[in-house]
């Protein structure tokens, strides 16, 4: 069983990622990935591909993270431009040397202008949404959030919607039958931006009834609002972290029934602070397999500059958490 701490620079900002697990049957690649992550659109040239890829070799990557746009919301025509993008891509890079894994938001679609715009996710799929305790879908705009351009729609989509997991598992088989070597799921969790304590979509709800009468609690209906002395708000909680892992487990498993050789990277995100209790997703709970490994996002003190104008405390912290991170295996 191996570890690795990959530094990730994502724009103008560092993100760490430790891997939780990962598997021997990879041939250790991914392992001893040295990561690059790459933004790159459909559109570019087969030459521009060669040369970009070249270089990321020539500066000793491994493994190219490609975000190609799939944090945006798609139509058929516009996924299946991306579809052909990233399997471009992957045989280019596979021709110098590198894997390629595919950045692939799980529960989170971003639509450009959303707000002034009829047709975005959280328009045309309202029954698909997230929906906090209060009634109120999870969805918000602009910038609210630093990766969220000004006007743009976050919304956020239920794990537990059947609709929105058919078109989830639908892609994410798509993108698995590509010469992409793997897939790196983001965001499965509840984000708290637009709403608080997620999710009482209907399927939710007769979700969370069968988990709690499958352990004896036989619930009706979620909890009536947050109440942390409240037996039933406790176990919703632990419900949500326990359905989050079941939604990722659903989505590898289809992956694998195309490719089963495929990688399948989880990221999850709160390590160093409270998000687990609030958002999700807390990762010992996510079932382990010979072909998935799960990465942690540790953040730095800025969003814009990283750890710029960190000084000896804050890298002191940074280290102990990826220990931390580490030792979780």
């Amino acid at each position: 069983m191996k570890a690795l701490v990959l530094f990730l620079l994502l724009g103008a900002w560092i993100s760490a990622a430790v891997t939780a697990r990962a598997a021997e049957t990879y041939d250790s690649w991914i392992a001893t990935a040295r990561i690059g992550g790459l933004s790159l659109e459909p559109g570019a040239d087969q030459a521009s591909i060669d040369a970009i890829v070249a270089a990321y070799r020539d500066q000793g990557v491994s493994v190219i993270e490609l975000d190609p746009g799939l944090s945006n919301y798609l139509d058929a025509s516009g996924f299946a431009a991306q579809v052909a993008h990233i399997d471009l891509v992957s045989q280019r890079a596979h021709l110098v040397g590198l894997k390629v894994v595919i950045y692939y938001p799980s529960l989170e679609v971003l639509t450009p202008n959303g707000a002034n715009i009829p047709d975005t996710m959280g328009k045309d799929h309202p029954d698909w949404l997230q929906v906090g305790l209060n009634g109120t879908p999870n969805v918000f705009y602009g910038t609210q959030e630093h990766w969220v351009p000004p006007d743009a729609e976050s919304a956020w989509m239920s794990a537990n919607s059947t609709g929105y997991k058919n078109y989830f598992i639908g892609r994410v088989e798509q993108l698995a039958a590509t010469a992409v070597d793997g897939i790196w799921i983001d965001v499965p969790l509840y984000l708290d931006t637009g709403v608080q304590w997620s999710d009482i979509h209907p399927e939710a709800v007769t979700a969370f009834e069968a988990w709690s009468a499958a352990r004896g609690y036989n619930y009706s209906g979620p909890p009536a609002g947050e109440d942390m002395s409240d037996q039933k708000f406790r176990h919703w909680l632990q419900w949500r972290n326990d359905n989050l892992a079941a939604f990722i487990d659903e989505v590898r498993a289809s992956a694998m029934a195309v490719n089963p050789g495929w990688a399948f990277v989880t990221e999850v995100y709160p390590l160093d602070y409270l998000d687990t209790i609030w958002t999700g997703l807390e990762p010992s709970v996510l079932g382990r397999a010979d072909n998935s490994i799960v990465v942690w996002e540790l953040d730095g003190v800025s969003d814009s500059l990283g750890m710029q104008y960190a000084n000896y405390e804050d890298f002191s912290n940074l280290i102990a958490m990826a220990k931390i991170a580490k030792a979780f295996d």
